[in-house]
């Protein structure tokens, strides 16, 4: 991937390991969620968000961009999220 300049998804959800890779000039997170019957259908509260914060201003500080996305089910929790 870092040949090729692509972004690796830096992601939170549970079937993955929260890992941080960063493989091109810009960064790509994703905040899935931790819901029970369909996970991805999810509120984060501001204390899960906060132990990604450090990450997200490590990867800032070593590289041109930086791009954060909640994922976004029928119920809208995303935009309530990233304004947590």
């Amino acid at each position: 991937m870092k040949d090729y300049q692509i972004a690796y998804t830096n992601v939170d959800e549970p079937l993955l390991p929260p890992e941080i890779h960063l493989t091109a000039d810009f960064a790509y997170f994703r905040w899935h969620g931790h819901g029970q019957e369909i996970w991805f259908d999810y509120l984060y509260s501001k204390e899960e968000l906060e132990p990604w914060v450090p990450k997200v201003e490590q990867a800032a500080a070593s590289l041109k961009k930086v791009y954060g996305y909640f994922n976004n089910h029928y119920h809208g929790y995303a935009p309530e999220t990233a304004c947590s």
